[in-house]
């Protein structure tokens, strides 16, 4: 879809906007979305912008007791749209893709927390599930290993090295 304001680039910011029960929304680029202001502290919601510190404080009262090991400083702004942690925090969504990489050290806890994981993994599907499921146990018992090795847990390597071999030689892993 192309950006609704300037018609030439692809859109990758949607913005959502519900005022006295009137939904507007828009689809832009990063530079018409920066351009705009929409992520800037202009928004009709300015005045809640105080109520986050910052990511980790925002999220918080969500997972109580489990903070984010690391904070941004406050003044973090994403270069591409703008949009701040309190932006993010306030609407649940990243501006754009680099948000999850300029706000990757506060996102990241929260999204495994919440999902499990921080890898996008995909859907299955049937005729390639078993092969596929097979592929992926593999690549997962290797980042174990390879973690087993890095702390010296060499007992649970060798265990991993077995299970990775049968599971290589067509047998069933016993993960």
């Amino acid at each position: 879809m192309l950006c609704e304001k300037c018609g030439k680039n692809e859109a990758n910011v949607y913005i959502k906007n519900v005022v006295n029960g009137k939904v507007t929304e828009q689809h832009l680029c990063s530079a018409c979305a920066g351009e705009s202001g929409a992520f800037q502290s202009a928004s009709p919601f300015s005045a809640m912008s105080g109520l986050f510190d910052g990511m980790e404080q925002a999220f918080q009262g969500f997972f109580p007791g489990h903070a984010a090991p690391r904070t941004l400083s406050r003044g973090t702004v994403c270069p591409v749209c703008g949009a701040t942690a309190q932006d993010i925090a306030r609407t649940g969504r990243a501006g754009c893709a680099d948000c999850y990489e300029i706000f990757a050290q506060v996102l990241e806890p929260v999204i495994r927390r919440i999902h499990g994981g921080a890898a996008h993994t995909g859907a299955i599907p049937g005729s390639a599930g078993a092969e596929l499921s097979r592929k992926r146990q593999l690549e997962r018992l290797r980042g174990e290993l390879q973690d087993a090795i890095r702390r010296e847990a060499f007992e649970e390597a060798a265990r991993l090295r077995d299970e990775i071999r049968t599971l290589e030689n067509g047998g069933e892993a016993h993960a």
